[in-house]
Formats: structure tokens, C-alpha cells, sequence
């Protein structure tokens, strides 16, 4: 995934159950980083715009999925 892509968060994510985040919340990708600490279980994690302007720093890879077509930020 790359900085402006659309995604959604997971449904099963324990990012949509943690922060009461809507199952297939639709965001994009402000910045993406690899963490190099050891026994980091996901290295991989992004910065994500969420539709209502929030932003959920640090989220792994395996929460969010890439979105197909196209939708507005609102």
C-alpha cells in the first residue's frame, strides 16, 4: 500500500472493536513507515485519515485492506 491510497479497516480488525471504529470504515493512507524494534509482531504500519477527519496513527497492516473504485474523503 502506498500514501494516498483508499482503504477500510478490516471488520475483523481489533482496531474497529478497540477504538469503536465502524467495521469497513473507509480512510486514506497519509504515511507509511516500517517500526524496527525487536519483536515487533507487525513492522509494517501506516498513518490513516479516517472519514470524519479522524486520524488512527500507527496502524499494522493486517488491520486496514486496500478499497477498490473510488469515494470521497468527507
Amino acid at each position: 500500500m502506498h500514501n494516498g491510497q483508499k482503504v477500510r479497516v478490516r471488520e475483523a480488525s481489533l482496531l474497529a472493536r478497540g477504538l469503536t471504529i465502524p467495521a469497513n470504515a473507509l480512510g486514506e493512507i497519509i504515511c507509511r513507515y516500517t517500526v524496527r524494534a525487536r519483536g515487533c509482531a507487525s513492522p509494517e504500519r501506516y498513518d490513516v485519515r479516517i472519514a470524519d477527519n479522524a486520524v488512527i496513527w500507527g496502524v499494522a497492516a493486517q488491520e486496514i485492506e486496500p478499497v477498490d473504485g473510488d469515494f470521497q474523503i468527507a
